[in-house]
Formats: structure tokens, sequence, C-alpha cells
């Protein structure tokens, strides 16, 4: 018998292969040597008697050696522990995975309930992975929910965030299409609700990506302030525009009432430069009432950064002081000078 075909049998007994991984190699091994034809015969006969002694090895002898089965008494793995190992499905694990999993804390009752969740093949490695956070109730709930190309990685990592099968339904029946684990794991840790999702889908918003959803999510735009922008006129705005108003407080009233006053074509960056400086939608209409032909955004807070009240135009129309401009009106404000002081000095003048 040759060194290759004595290592073979030397692992067989160790534990560090199966029966079927020793045949396998001897196999090989028979291969390599076919094209020696002097070595022929004698291979032939070689791989004969090491396959009868690999029979004589898996009927006779034990799979443990003395050293090996002290080790495994060290390590308190139980003999109770192989036999019920082995009758979970694991017939052909080794000595090194039998301390694995005993050290790991991986009971039997574990790896039967793997494999009743489909999860029957798995190596001694995956089964730990599995073991230090996915409940098999978790495996078989995504399987009941016909959850069925989410793959063992992917598992591991949906259990380790919180994901839940309905939530994964949930979020996949919203109809952003197929989605993969981690674009669903990034939804469900920004706290992405899955009405908010179907809300969005209803608003016509279903082509959005899922880090457009999450940046919305992370500023507070929810799909019915998205609703209330369009009902105002104001277009299918870009995520970042919807954003840019959220986060400057520009309510939806604000914006009703601003288009009320006749105020139709302003940008975002026009609303929210009126938001910020504190104009009144009713300020539009008095500007008009004086004759103020330039009632642009930049008038209007011109006006509210100098402290012009609607009252104080009001005052100016009351008093037919329709010819003064704007600069006349702030500096009137500036000076503290009200609109029925020049009202009555202009009458005065001309008697």
């Amino acid at each position: 018998m040759n060194d290759e075909a004595s290592m073979v049998l030397r692992m067989l007994a160790e534990g560090k292969i199966s029966v079927d991984d020793a045949n396998r190699l001897l196999d090989a091994l028979a291969a390599s040597r076919r094209n020696d034809e002097d070595g022929s015969i004698r291979n032939v006969a070689t791989e004969q008697a090491v396959r009868t002694v690999v029979r004589t090895q898996t009927t006779v002898k034990p799979e443990f050696t003395l050293r090996q089965i002290i080790q495994l008494g060290q390590q308190g793995v139980e003999p109770e522990f192989i036999a019920a190992v082995r009758e979970a499905g694991m017939t052909d694990i080794g000595f090194n995975d039998l301390i694995k999993l005993a050290n790991h804390g991986v009971e039997v009752e574990y790896i039967e309930a793997l494999r009743d969740a489909g999860l029957g093949t798995l190596s001694t490695d995956d089964i730990i992975r599995a073991h230090e956070g996915v409940e098999p109730d978790f495996i078989a709930a995504i399987r009941e929910a016909g959850i069925t190309d989410v793959g063992f990685d992917e598992l591991i990592k949906l259990a380790n965030h919180g994901v839940e099968p309905e939530y994964i339904v949930a979020i996949r029946d919203a109809g952003l299409g197929t989605l993969k684990s981690d674009d669903i794991i990034k939804l469900h840790d920004h706290g992405v609700d899955t009405d908010v999702v179907h809300a969005l889908v209803a608003a016509d918003m279903g082509n959005l990506k899922v880090k457009e959803i999450i940046r919305l999510a992370d500023h507070g735009v929810d799909p019915e302030f998205i609703a209330g922008v369009r009902e105002a006129g104001l277009g299918n705005l870009s995520v970042s525009n919807l954003i840019k108003l959220q986060e400057h407080g520009v309510e939806l009233q604000y914006i009703h009432d601003l288009r009320e006053a006749g105020l139709l074509e302003l940008s975002v960056d026009d609303l929210i430069r009126l938001q910020d400086h504190g104009v009144e939608p009713e300020i539009a209409n008095a500007i008009r009432a004086i004759n103020i032909q330039d009632s642009s955004v930049d008038t209007m807070v011109r006006l509210a950064d100098h402290g012009v009240e609607q009252w104080f135009l009001e005052e100016l129309a009351a008093h037919e002081l329709t010819d003064l401009t704007v600069d006349d009106i702030i500096e009137m404000v500036d000076n503290e000078i009200e609109p029925e002081y020049v009202a009555r000095t202009r009458a005065a003048a001309t008697r």
C-alpha cells in the first residue's frame, strides 16, 4: 500500500473525512496513476486492497481514536449528543465539527428545526452562524410567506437587522418592484413604514430609488406633504426640492395662500425666501393696491426686512398715497413716519 493511500486511511480513521470522501480520493489517486503502464497492475491491486480496508474501517473499527474520544469528553461532548446530531441528518459529521457545535452551544433541536425549515444541507460553520442570531421560526416564517428567493447569507442579515417576514412581503407588495435584501434592510433601518411606501406609489412616485425614499423619510417628508405640494400647483418636484421646503418649514397652507394672492410663478427658492423673511401672503395684494409695479419677491423681501407690514400699506392706500416708491415707503418706516401724517402734511401744503 503506497503512502498516499495510507494517508487517506489515516484521515478516515481520524474522522477528518467521510467514507464518501475517502472513496473519491482513492478514485482520484487511481486516475492519476493509470498513465504509468509499468505500475498499472500494482496500482489496481493497491486500490482494491485500500478499499477493502476502508470497508473494514467503516464496519468494524470505531470512527474516533481513543485520543479523540478523550478530547470529546474533555470538551463535554456527550455520546448522546453525537448520536442525536447524526440522527438529525448530519451523518458524516467529523470530530472537529462536533466539538465546534458543542462549544457554540448548538443543540440538536436547533439543527432539527433548521432541517424542518428547509435548511438541511448547511455546513457546521453555517449552522453556528445561524445559531448566533437566527431563530428557526424566523426561517420557517420566511418560507411560509412565500419568500423563496432569499439565500442563507441574506437570511442571516435580515434576521440580524430585525426585519420581519411581514415587512418584506408588504414592501414587495407596495409596487417598488423586486428589491434586494440589502435595500429592504436599508428601508427598515431608516424606519420607512410600509404604509409610506404604499402612499408614495399611490402618489405616482413609485419610480423613486430606495435611497431617495430613505432621504424623504429621514427629513420627515411624508406622502401627504408631497400630494399637497402637487395640489397647490407646484407639479412634480424633485426629492431635493421637497426636502428643502420641509427643512425651511414651508407649510402647504402658506403655499396655497401665496398662490391665492396671485403669486403663481414662484419657484421653490422663492417660496423659501418669502418664508424665511416672514413675508405674509396678504402683502402682495396690499402692494398692488398702492400701484407699486414691482411686486417681485425681492421687493416683498425688502419691505419685510424693514418691518413694512400689511396694515401700513393699507393705510397708504386709504390715504391715496399711491405715488410712493418702495424706497419712499422704506424711508417712512425707518423714520417712523405714518401714512396719515404724510397725507395731512400734503393737504396742508396745498391750501
